[in-house]
């Protein structure tokens, strides 16, 4: 490889590095601003979308979501509790096994956080519509390898 070539190379791994941060950062300050918006803290409404991101939303117990979201269960009971006081979620006990609570998510829930994402989600849709599908698959494929690495560096710190 080039002198050139090389250069750039590092030039582009700075600047992706750079937009990294930046989309981190910016994405923290839009979640703190819907959490403000809804009266929450951006852990609640992170819990929120972790639940809607499940495999089955209507089966989240507070011991998988403590786990998906590395928060402590006591920290997830407070948060459950609170999110229960303002209505966007319900407790609804198995009944297959009445040890077992589910945490699920109430109507309320999508009327009140549907509107503020409904702009950012047209203009992702739009910045999505201009890249071919070679290109988002490459998107995708970067996104979750970085999904990945976060997950083990956040667990490394909290060992």
């Amino acid at each position: 490889m080039s002198t050139d070539r090389r250069q750039r190379r590092a030039e582009l791994i700075e600047a992706t590095l750079a937009s990294n941060r930046e989309v981190g950062a910016l994405s923290i300050f839009f979640h703190g601003a819907v959490a403000s918006q809804l009266g929450l803290t951006p852990a609640e409404t992170k819990c929120i979308d972790i639940i809607l991101r499940s495999t089955n939303p209507d089966r989240v117990t507070a011991g998988w979501l403590a786990e998906h979201s590395g928060l402590t269960t006591g920290a997830i009971t407070t948060l459950v509790d609170r999110l229960e006081q303002v209505g966007l979620v319900r407790r609804q006990r198995s009944s297959e096994d009445r040890r077992k609570v589910y945490v699920q998510l109430l109507p309320k829930c999508f009327e009140r956080l549907a509107p503020l994402y409904e702009s950012l989600g047209k203009a992702m849709q739009q910045l999505l519509d201009e890249y071919s599908e070679e290109q988002l698959l490459l998107i995708v494929n970067y996104q979750k390898r970085c999904a990945e690495i976060l997950a083990l560096e956040t667990a490394k710190l909290k060992k």
